[in-house]
């Protein structure tokens, strides 16, 4: 099944307000998740990187060396010197 609640609700396939019900639990769960992730894994999360974004990096060299894309190299603009406005 690819429709989503909200579609199937609409033709009348599922009631809306378990739609709403189911959505509004997945919310909260997801919140109350992503909050005790944080609270117990802090600043240390955030400061080294785990095993996802090594393994994430290593693709992604791989990908830019496959691409001719040399390592440290932007697209765009130059950045901006400090103290001058854009």
């Amino acid at each position: 099944m690819r429709d989503g609640g909200g579609t199937l609700a609409g033709e009348g396939r599922l009631n809306v307000g378990v739609v709403f019900a189911t959505a509004m639990c997945g919310w909260l769960l997801g919140s109350v998740a992503g909050y005790e992730v944080g609270r117990r894994g802090g600043r240390r999360l955030l400061e080294r990187p785990g095993w996802l974004a090594k393994a994430v990096l290593g693709v992604a060299v791989v990908v830019a060396a496959g691409l001719g894309i040399k390592a440290g190299c932007r697209g765009g603009a130059p950045p901006a010197s400090p103290g001058k406005a854009r």
